[in-house]
């Protein structure tokens, strides 16, 4: 972790709630049954077999970065063993997301940077009658994830490739509404804002927005800063790694650090 993060870190640890601290119904009954949930769901330990195959794996594979890139590894080649080190999201927080789709029964899920996935199918397997979308750059991370998805025979994943700028609106045009969204993948403040304010056009009062690296650099704190912000926001929780928002039809406007160490 380098000074800024650790500064961050530190500042978030400082701030950080737990459940003693929650007076709102609500966000005490996320943090204690979705945060603090420690039930090892019935596809954990063979997702966490798959990411051990994928750390173990030498193919090379070419990057396409069109976000800003990594802070580990920006080389035109990359390990399939470091992208699923350095470049998919941790089995902690991957596990959250699952937890949430399965306690909200998000339907209409969208993922933005799908890299091998494994988180995807996180996302996928969370509820069974769900419809997930997931918006990958690179052309040969698509075949690898599908190749996954196809090996799992998940057949509620669809993968659309290409630039999000060009895929995003297209896609948002053929469904009602967004009931569950992750962006992890591009980590600059007008595109994370870009999207964000394109994605809002399709929620609802229950839909659920994630975004991944909220403290990663000072564009996404300042990306970050502006979503809480929003006058359609009516809850917001930073767990250092996540930042989650909420339109619920709440009296007062909530910004709370959770403690996530759980």
């Amino acid at each position: 972790m380098n000074f800024y993060l650790l500064s961050q870190y530190l500042n978030y640890l400082w701030k950080a709630k737990n459940a003693h601290d929650l007076h709102s119904p609500f966000l005490y009954s996320f943090y204690t049954e979705v945060i603090n949930d420690k039930v090892e769901y019935y596809c954990f330990s063979h997702l966490r077999e798959i990411r051990k195959d994928f750390e173990k794996d030498n193919k090379k594979i070419q990057n396409i970065d069109f976000g800003a890139g990594s802070k580990k590894n920006n080389d035109t080649e990359k390990f399939i063993k470091n992208v699923a080190r350095y470049g998919i999201t941790r089995e902690k927080y991957a596990r959250l997301l699952f937890r949430m789709i399965n306690f909200f029964k998000s339907k209409n899920i969208i993922e933005m940077g799908t890299s091998l996935g494994l988180t995807t199918l996180y996302l996928a397997k969370a509820n069974s009658e769900s419809k997930v979308t997931t918006f990958e750059g690179n052309p040969a991370l698509c075949q690898i994830a599908q190749d996954l998805f196809d090996q799992e025979q998940q057949k509620n994943i669809r993968v659309v490739n290409g630039n999000f700028d060009e895929t995003l609106k297209k896609e948002l045009e053929l469904i009602n509404q967004i009931d569950f969204l992750f962006i992890d993948g591009n980590h600059r403040k007008d595109a994370t804002l870009r999207y964000f304010e394109m994605a809002l056009e399709k929620k609802q009062p229950h839909s659920v927005f994630v975004f991944d690296d909220i403290h990663w650099s000072k564009e996404m704190n300042e990306a970050w800063a502006a979503i809480r912000c929003h006058p359609d926001v009516t809850l917001s929780i930073d767990l250092f790694q996540f930042g989650i928002v909420f339109f619920r039809n709440e009296k007062d406007r909530k910004s709370t650090r959770l403690n996530s160490s759980h």
